[in-house]
């Protein structure tokens, strides 16, 4: 089947007056339109002609548009999710008022106060007394503040033989080393420091507080005396000794003033010292203390 172009209308000749009319001079005349040409097969007549088509072949229909792919994964068909429960909300906190400060009253105040100062003072008094003893040359044993009752002052008598007692035991080393001319110097040395032991010991027996002991006078007055003949009779050792390290010594040497005067001494040191101890001993028995032999002040 072959499609023909349409034709041109003809435009239709407007109705005019009838022959005859006058205004009929005035239309012009109307040229005849030829009919169009057939324009050859597969050809075309101008941009307005459209393209012949082959017969016995349709066009095929256009083909649908796919749908879009959705983006979003659709959710999983299922269990329902359980709807979460609700959290309340929390519960206001109620401040706390602050306690007010317990207020101690005028009086008590001052009772505590005068508590603390009573504590102050009580321990304040042992270092006193320990500051005290430091400053006394015979210490807390010889002190009479510290020797209240009898059995205190007992104790400080104990005290000041056991002191006295070492220094009659380095005398006595000495005096066997100097007789054998070992160590003149040395023991001259030792003999002087002696006698100033004994100078010590005899302050702090006459400081000693021997009134509640029995016979504590005449137990005072003969140590009293035997510390002054054992400090002498060290003087005349220390000047015995110097002796034979100036000159020639000769063992066994005991013929100069200064031995002979330190061994006198020495005789009435023992005597006084005899008599202290048979004071003495009885009153160490009473309270449970030391005994002393005469050698050992």
């Amino acid at each position: 089947m072959v499609c023909s172009a349409p034709r041109r209308a003809t435009p239709a000749r407007p109705a005019g007056p009838a022959a005859g009319h006058p205004a009929t001079a005035a239309w012009p005349s109307v040229r005849a339109v030829p009919p169009a040409r057939r324009p050859p097969k597969g050809r075309s007549t101008g941009p307005t002609s459209t393209p012949a088509k082959r017969p016995g072949r349709p066009t095929p229909p256009a083909r649908p548009t796919p749908p879009a792919t959705p983006t979003a994964r659709p959710a999983p068909v299922g269990r329902p999710k359980p709807a979460t429960r609700p959290t309340p909300p929390a519960r206001p906190v109620r401040p706390v008022p602050p306690r007010p400060a317990a207020r101690i009253p005028a009086r008590r105040r001052g009772g505590i106060r005068i508590g603390w100062l009573i504590i102050a003072v009580l321990a304040g008094v042992p270092m006193v007394n320990a500051f005290l003893s430091r400053m006394d040359p015979g210490g807390p044993a010889g002190s009479s503040a510290t020797a209240a009752t009898p059995r205190d002052q007992a104790r400080a008598v104990v005290a000041l033989i056991q002191d006295s007692s070492r220094s009659r035991t380095a005398v006595k080393d000495a005096v066997s080393a100097t007789k054998a001319c070992r160590s003149l110097r040395a023991n001259a040395r030792t003999f002087t420091g002696a006698g100033d032991a004994r100078r010590a010991q005899r302050e702090r027996a006459a400081a000693l507080d021997v009134s509640d002991l029995p016979s504590g006078a005449a137990l005072t007055a003969t140590l009293l005396s035997a510390l002054d003949h054992s400090q002498r009779a060290d003087r005349a050792f220390a000047a015995w000794a110097t002796e034979l390290a100036d000159g020639s010594c000769v063992t066994g040497d005991t013929g100069t003033a200064n031995f002979r005067k330190a061994d006198r001494e020495s005789t009435a040191a023992t005597a006084d010292k005899k008599k202290f101890v048979a004071l003495w001993n009885p009153i160490a028995k009473t309270y449970g203390l030391t005994a002393f032999a005469y050698s050992d002040v």
